[in-house]
Parts: C-alpha cells; sequence; structure tokens
C-alpha cells in the first residue's frame, strides 16, 4: 500500500512535469507557426506586388503596340508617299530624256541634212 501511494505520488509529480514540459513546447511551435504564418504573409504580400508589376508591365505592353501600330501606319502613309513622289521624278525624267533625245535628233538630222 505505502508502495502504491509512493508510486502514484511519483507519478502524479512526473504527469505535472511532463505537462508544463508538453504545455512549453506546443507554446514553442505556436511560435514557430506564427512566425511561419508571418513569413508566408510576407511572401503574399511581395507576390501581390510583383503581380501589381505585371499589370503595370502588361499596360505598358498594350500602349507600346498602340504606339507600333501607329508607327507602322505612319511609315506605311509616307512610304506611299515617298513612291508616289519618286514615280513623278521618274516621269519627270522620263520627259527631260524624251526631250533631250529629240533634241540630239533634231541636231543630228539638221547637221546631214543642212
Amino acid at each position: 500500500m505505502i508502495e502504491a501511494m509512493a508510486r502514484e505520488h511519483w507519478t502524479d509529480d512526473r504527469m505535472d512535469d511532463l505537462v508544463k514540459r508538453m504545455e512549453a513546447d506546443f507554446a514553442r511551435v505556436d511560435q514557430r507557426f506564427d512566425d511561419i504564418d508571418r513569413r508566408f504573409g510576407e511572401v503574399d504580400r511581395r507576390f501581390g506586388e510583383v503581380d501589381r508589376r505585371f499589370i503595370e508591365v502588361d499596360k505598358r505592353f498594350v500602349e507600346v503596340k498602340g504606339e507600333v501600330r501607329d508607327l507602322r501606319i505612319e511609315t506605311r502613309d509616307l512610304r506611299a508617299e515617298m513612291n508616289g513622289r519618286f514615280d513623278a521624278i521618274d516621269r519627270r525624267f522620263d520627259v527631260i530624256l524624251g526631250t533631250m533625245l529629240a533634241g540630239f535628233l533634231g541636231l543630228i538630222v539638221t547637221h546631214f541634212v543642212g
């Protein structure tokens, strides 16, 4: 009986120590999870920032694409205008060349006939 009481007392004291140690350990585990949650919150915030920046980049790409399209249209219009001018210059050279040939032919005919 004395042995049972001693054993019961020893077990209760040991159980109390175990409970205290487990509570301390669980408190440390809870702290670690809180730290992890805080870190993931920071990671989530940073990913949110990255997402916001990608949205801004996407918007800028859309703007640049529009600007490029506008530049292509302007370039095409300028190219058409320049081609028209070169065609006009070609026609003028053709007229000048024809006039010069006619003049040379007239000189040659006048030289031999006259």
